[in-house]
């Protein structure tokens, strides 16, 4: 394959253009041969983060979740280079995945997102905090696999409620549902929602652009404040990664480091209050807090409290 790579890169190189790569398989170490200045494409989607827990309701193990992505960051973190995302046109919505629905855990979501090293992929809706599709009827499904999955289930005596329940819990079709522009979804009116090529998420009444955008606490304003200091930070656009082991389950600590400063990203995906002990290093370092999902922020101590799906950034 690497012989094709290298014509498609001569064309790629010749015009200029940013390429990026599905890369189900690959490993880090050729991951990092093959991307970057010297390799073949400027970055790859590896698929490794993507796990399934539970059916019903679809959950998959938030540590798999994070030490997945970790190891990645470390293996390619002095060469080679990631697209970064949580969601795709292939999987539910990572905020019912990772975060039962609750809004609080979507800008904990955001901040895991956009704080990593590599490029930032934010798929349409996941700035909202959109959620899985509560299907009611197999007339709404619109995935040909999915509706098989719904058959075989109904053929083996399973009721039709759960029958749809199971075989939509990780369709594909959660993450296709329209974007929730209005109350009414992609459309202006009542009457021309009923239009759409899908059905429309019925939160799309409470959770939608045209409110998040006057709402300074929304999932879309935490976005625009994460992705408006990722751009006018430096470290943070291409520090290295420094991952701090922890014992607590569902954390994550880490540092982005460049030449002159630091920041300091704790997240927490947990429901639960957290607390966690940071090592001696990190210590009297003069940390600022930047952003949180929560406040009041805590101060850098030894010991630091966490609410539930609380995460921070700071610098020096």
């Amino acid at each position: 394959i690497e012989k094709f790579l290298k014509r498609l890169h001569d064309t790629f190189q010749s015009l200029h253009l940013m390429t990026v790569g599905e890369a189900g398989g690959v490993h880090a170490d050729t991951a990092r041969n093959w991307t970057g200045p010297q390799g073949f494409i400027d970055m790859i989607f590896e698929l490794e983060h993507q796990s399934r827990q539970s059916d019903v309701p679809p959950r998959a193990d938030i540590n798999h979740l994070l030490s997945s992505l970790t190891t990645w960051e470390e293996q390619l973190n002095s060469q080679g280079w990631l697209g970064i995302y949580l969601e795709n046109h292939d999987q539910p919505r990572s905020l019912t995945v990772y975060g039962d629905n609750n809004p609080v855990a979507a800008k904990s979501l955001a901040t895991l997102l956009l704080t990593l090293r590599g490029t930032p992929f934010i798929y349409q809706g996941e700035e909202l905090g959109m959620t899985n599709m509560p299907f009611t009827s197999p007339d709404q499904i619109d995935d040909p696999p999915t509706y098989h999955d719904f058959q075989r289930f109904k053929s083996t005596g399973i009721a039709t409620d759960l029958a749809l329940k199971k075989a939509t819990s990780w369709s594909r079709d959660n993450a296709r549902t329209p974007m929730q522009w209005t109350k009414f979804g992609f459309s202006d009116n009542a009457e021309d929602s009923k239009k759409t090529w899908l059905v429309t998420n019925p939160n799309t009444i409470t959770r939608n652009y045209q409110k998040d955008r006057e709402n300074p606490d929304s999932i879309l304003n935490y976005y625009r404040r994460l992705i408006h200091l990722r751009r006018h930070d430096d470290t943070l656009k291409s520090g290295d990664f420094k991952l701090i082991t922890m014992v607590k389950t569902n954390i994550l600590v880490f540092t982005r480091n460049s030449t002159d400063s630091q920041r300091l990203i704790v997240i927490n995906l947990s429901d639960a209050h957290q607390t966690i002990s940071l090592p001696e290093q990190l210590l009297n370092k003069g940390w600022q807090p930047l952003i949180a999902t929560i406040n009041p922020i805590p101060e850098i101590s030894q010991s630091i409290h966490l609410q539930p799906f609380q995460s921070i950034i700071w610098y020096n």
